[in-house]
């Protein structure tokens, strides 16, 4: 998806290199997906080094609330780096606003699907007033608020669930945006 709109990817987990790469690049994405105590760090050292280099960072804290590790990693990395964008489905963004969240593996819970627009609209501005950044909640209806400003995309299918890899596309696509535009 990130090289139909123009942009170049490279993905880069290694902790020899995540410095260098991340130094060359316009934004980082730190996606959580395929997570492992090896990449944890390095996950650490690029958003350190992004932060040190101004460079915007999106954070898909994928399948955060499903798994001690997935949740210290996602506590973890918030901690430690300031996120630009943190983009994710309402069970992702539930867990990282300290409420409780239905996580069902890397798939919005059925419970977490009923919450209306108004009322994730308060997590996510809540969340994004926490960490002084932007909050971006995909479903059915796209919510993304810089905590004052909230938008709503009602674009969304409820089809995009049975294809495996689509919020991660959607994080690249953020983080390719971002690195194109000054205004992050």
């Amino acid at each position: 998806i990130v090289l139909a709109i123009g942009a170049s990817p490279i993905m880069a987990d290694d902790i020899d290199e995540v410095e260098t790469i991340t130094s060359i690049s316009s934004a980082l994405v730190i996606n959580i997906g395929t997570l492992s105590r090896r990449t944890i760090e390095s996950m650490i050292a690029a958003g350190k080094k992004a932060n040190e280099l101004g460079i915007p960072v999106v954070l898909d804290p994928v399948g955060a609330g499903a798994s001690s590790l997935r949740n210290q990693t996602t506590e973890r990395i918030l901690s430690e780096v300031k996120v630009t964008v943190l983009r994710g489905n309402m069970s992702e963004i539930r867990f990282t606003a300290g409420l409780k969240a239905d996580t069902k593996g890397v798939e919005v819970s059925e419970a977490d699907q009923r919450i209306g627009a108004g009322e994730g609209s308060k997590v996510a501005q809540d969340v994004a007033r926490r960490l002084g950044c932007v909050v971006a909640i995909t479903g059915p209806t796209d919510i993304i608020t810089d905590g004052d400003r909230t938008i709503y995309i009602e674009n969304g299918t409820r089809h995009m669930s049975n294809v495996t890899g689509t919020g991660c596309m959607c994080s690249s696509l953020v983080g390719s945006f971002c690195g194109a535009m000054d205004d992050t």
